[in-house]
């Protein structure tokens, strides 16, 4: 293999090893739960609406989520009832 190609096939290399790395970490991210207080305005699909001790969540991939408003937006806060 000449000097050029060898260069570059490293090159390569580094890049694909960077990306999977990178998709790895994504992944990982993207896996994780979100912690408690954690708020969003729209849950993940395919929630389901529980009753908890009296009060009703939307459950989701066994993360609970308490509707409430923030300002005047219909928020979901996780929480562990």
């Amino acid at each position: 293999m000449k000097p050029a190609h060898a260069a570059i096939m490293g090159l390569l290399g580094a890049t694909c090893l960077a990306f999977a790395n990178a998709a790895a970490v994504a992944a990982a991210a993207a896996a994780a739960p979100p912690t408690a207080g954690t708020v969003v305005y729209a849950p993940e699909p395919g929630c389901s609406t529980v009753e908890r001790n009296g009060a009703y969540y939307r459950y989701c991939g066994g993360v609970y989520y308490q509707e409430h408003f923030a300002g005047d937006r219909v928020a979901f806060q996780v929480v562990r009832p």
